[in-house]
């Protein structure tokens, strides 16, 4: 598995982590959106077990995630095995109880309560990248920024950062503080965050890429079949066949990259933002074994050819 260093933060991580908004599990009825069906905790153990024989020494999660489930589950797989992981999470969001959906929440005393409750659930001492999840209002930076840098100096966070997608944001924090890592949304099929990454390569800062599969689009996961319909409690729940099939043709268009190429469509998918300058590691989020080894892969395949990575810039 190749590894690479987080910025210039000297911890090094695995280029594929294990992204675990899955393993929140379903969200109950009131307030939806925070969860995703089809899972076990069992088998999301087994997957992080796995993940670490495999290499893989990278875990992001957020508190929001299946409401801190997702954190418990993770806390529950490496009692024992912390010290081979590096822990990302994140704080910012809040279940909104009135409705679906979820509501921001970035005042000092939230950030240090939230991360007293990540600590507990994850079952550390420390968080190696607390990030905020989202962008605090302007007025509220210097007061988010201190209560960080508190935890830092508490030693309860190693580093920080920020899931956003707008330079601006990241060059707004750093006037108040360093920023460590990224949160970057990237793929085959949604380059829209281009400008942040190339920053922040340019910056030298971590980068770790959310959604780098764009939830299958990116190689088309749903554009040749019938749609899934998703349970109550899902975060996908209420998403149309129609609207599905027309995220996921597009991702069609890439499969040059591996047809007859002996890559998966994920491996290729993955590797092809693995390849792009600025990435530190990708985070795609995993269900399965079978999922786990399908990604794994990627990071311990040859880099795509420059002819190959031309031939996508132009699609």
């Amino acid at each position: 598995m190749e590894k690479r260093e987080v910025g210039s933060t000297a911890v090094v991580v695995s280029v594929v982590g294990i992204g675990t908004f899955p393993m929140g599990g379903l969200d109950s009825k009131e307030g939806l959106g925070c969860g995703w069906g089809g899972v076990d905790d069992d088998t999301s153990i087994r997957v992080l077990h796995r993940a670490e024989e495999l290499g893989i020494n990278l875990v992001d999660t957020a508190d929001i995630y299946g409401n801190g489930h997702s954190e418990e589950v993770i806390g529950r797989a490496l009692a024992g095995r912390r010290s081979r992981w590096v822990i990302a999470t994140k704080v910012g969001l809040v279940k909104d109880p009135n409705r679906r959906g979820r509501l921001e929440d970035f005042s000092a005393d939230h950030i240090r309560s939230a991360c007293e409750q990540s600590l507990h659930r994850l079952r550390t001492d420390h968080i190696d990248f607390y990030q905020l999840h989202g962008t605090p209002p302007r007025e509220l930076i210097p007061q988010v920024v201190e209560a960080l840098s508190r935890l830092r100096t508490a030693g309860k966070i190693r580093f920080w950062g920020i899931s956003t997608a707008s330079p601006e944001d990241v060059v707004t924090l750093r006037q108040h503080d360093a920023v460590d890592v990224v949160q970057v949304g990237y793929s085959l099929v949604d380059r829209s965050e281009q400008p942040l990454l190339e920053y922040c390569e340019k910056e030298s800062l971590g980068t770790f890429i959310r959604t780098p599969l764009s939830r299958g689009a990116a190689f088309g996961k749903y554009a040749s079949q019938t749609a899934p319909t998703f349970e109550w409690g899902d975060n996908r729940h209420g998403m149309s066949a129609e609207k599905l099939l027309e995220q996921h043709r597009p991702g069609l268009s890439f499969s040059f990259l591996w047809d007859d190429t002996g890559r998966s469509p994920v491996q290729a998918a993955l590797r092809f933002v693995l390849d792009q300058p600025g990435v530190t590691a990708v985070i795609p989020g995993m269900k399965t074994l079978e999922q786990l080894e399908d990604d794994a892969a990627a990071g311990c395949l040859s880099p795509l050819t420059c002819l190959e990575l031309e031939r996508c810039a132009s699609v």
